[in-house]
């Protein structure tokens, strides 16, 4: 892919938060990734609340060679603070004489588009989505997506025909382009037995691993309650749950009570260098659904890291599983899981094919430079399209600005938001 031949835009990216989530890294990683590209990208979000976290947008962002522009930039919309940041946001804007405005999270969309609406310049504004089936459909996306974006960016087939159904955008106004992933850090120059060494496990241990937080809706069961039983299978197996959580009530007590308390290998939180190595460590990932990232940045790590996952077929988790090439698609079912793990078990060679091709894949797939490139195109092309004769009039700027406003206004004293 290519863009060398046109012009770099001036983009904006609007953050509506402050904290480091699972939303916040790939927006500074995509910031970052159009910034090597020669885009002239800013990053726009919320000012840190050091008494809450030490870890900000700000922090953590700066080590990525960014220095974002902060603002309140709520997550969730209070009138007086927006009240606040649309005549900042619209400065910033003038003063970075911004082209693309994109937005990812629902209230940088509200801000950003009333802030373009008092500007001159007319930027292009874009929604991202990181949802598997796209933006809501309530009211306020509605709106904003009907009559004030000109682009939007979903990560799934699925989001993009659902988007064009529910808001009813040409379909060529919607480009599915999936977040990317630090690749030079998620690799396999750790070894299986370095990596294994540093939490005790021994390199004749089969070891399945989950990564997620330690709570009901992650589905751990479906792993815990097959265990003993895949025991009398696979005498060397051992269970490495990565994460933290309520370990005692989800993990630990049942574990004692089903006597399989000495299969646990229990990290807790890991992170950064310790984070590839937990992936490294593993013969499997098991992932049965996906958690608040439905893009399920966690399953798109263990795949850069070259680790095959047994995936819940469910959600987005089917976009990312080649069934039986870098993993296996598995009904949300603890027979499905022991089935899924027995035949990996038993097929030693098998298992390393799957994992050279999960490593092969996501080089290309989940490369931070094929996604910066795919969103610098995809604004070439919606200023294209601005550029073409209007079929149907157009509000002004102004008028979408006080609509945008008086709709907020309302919307917001009514409890809609």
């Amino acid at each position: 892919m290519n863009t060398s031949e046109h012009p770099k835009p001036k983009v904006a990216h609007l953050l509506a938060n402050w904290r480091w989530t699972e939303r916040s890294e790939p927006v500074a990683d995509l910031v970052a990734a159009e910034r090597k590209e020669g885009a002239e990208s800013i990053l726009i979000c919320g000012t840190p609340n050091l008494s809450k976290s030490p870890r900000s947008v700000v922090s953590e962002s700066a080590k990525k060679g960014l220095q974002p522009v902060t603002l309140e930039m709520e997550k969730h919309l209070r009138f007086w603070s927006a009240l606040r940041d649309v005549p900042r946001l619209a400065e910033t804007f003038r003063a970075h004489d911004t082209e693309v405005i994109n937005c990812h999270m629902p209230n940088a969309h509200m801000l950003g588009v009333l802030a373009k609406g008092i500007v001159k310049g007319k930027p292009i504004l874009v929604r991202t989505s990181y949802s598997a089936r796209g933006p809501d459909n309530k009211l306020r996306s509605r709106l904003l997506l009907k009559s004030a974006t000109d682009g939007l960016v979903v990560i799934s087939d699925r989001a993009k025909r659902e988007a064009v159904e529910n808001f009813r955008i040409p379909p060529s106004r919607v480009n599915v382009i999936e977040p990317g992933i630090d690749l030079e850090r998620f690799d396999k120059s750790l070894t299986k037995a370095q990596a294994r060494a540093l939490f005790g496990l021994g390199e004749g241990d089969f070891v399945v691993g989950m990564a997620s937080r330690m709570q009901p809706k992650r589905r751990l069961e479906l792993l815990l309650d097959g265990a003993a039983e895949l025991r009398e299978r696979i005498p060397n197996l051992k269970l490495f749950l990565v994460g933290k959580g309520d370990m005692n009530r989800i993990v630990k007590e049942p574990a004692e009570r089903m006597g399989i308390s000495d299969m646990l290998v229990l990290p807790g939180y890991c992170e950064d260098e310790r984070l590839v190595a937990a992936f490294r460590a593993m013969d499997v990932l098991y992932f049965p659904v996906g958690g608040t990232d439905e893009s399920c940045r966690t399953l798109r790590e263990a795949l850069a890291c070259g680790c095959p996952v047994i995936g819940g077929n469910t959600g987005f988790i089917p976009e990312l599983i080649k069934d039986g090439k870098n993993g296996l698609l598995v009904d949300l079912s603890v027979p499905a899981a022991q089935e899924a793990i027995t035949r990996l078990h038993a097929e030693p060679q098998r298992l390393q094919a799957m994992a050279e091709r999960a490593y092969a894949d996501s080089r290309q797939r989940f490369s931070l430079s094929y996604q910066a490139n795919s969103n610098l195109m995809f604004y070439q092309r919606l200023k294209a399209y601005r550029a073409l004769p209007q079929q149907k009039p157009t509000l002004s700027r102004k008028a979408i600005a006080l609509l945008g406003l008086s709709a907020f206004m309302a919307m917001n004293e009514l409890g809609v938001f």
